[in-house]
């Protein structure tokens, strides 16, 4: 998240295709009943050490996701307004 100075503000949303955009992890690091069977529960790591600056996730099933702070929530059909971050996924 290059345009953010902590990422520990940020929360993380989810895409349920059911649904449309989901809070998955708040900015403390709980998951939310949206996320639940989709992320790890404790998983959330901030790195503020590191350039751009990165949240990482243990995810259970893939979907898109993106961060983002309250009362901003992602648009499932326009990102222009949504302070997005560049998600990427390393499977182990």
């Amino acid at each position: 998240c290059p345009d953010v100075d902590d990422v520990s503000t940020l929360d993380v949303y989810y895409y349920n295709p059911a649904v449309g955009w989901v809070l998955a992890c708040n900015a403390a690091g709980d998951v939310q009943p949206g996320g639940e069977g989709w992320m790890v529960p404790g998983s959330r790591v901030n790195h503020n050490d590191t350039d751009p600056k990165t949240i990482e996730i243990r995810i259970i099933h893939f979907s898109a996701a993106q961060g983002g702070a309250d009362p901003v929530v992602p648009q499932s059909d326009s990102n222009d307004n949504w302070p997005n971050c560049f998600i990427s996924t390393i499977f182990n």
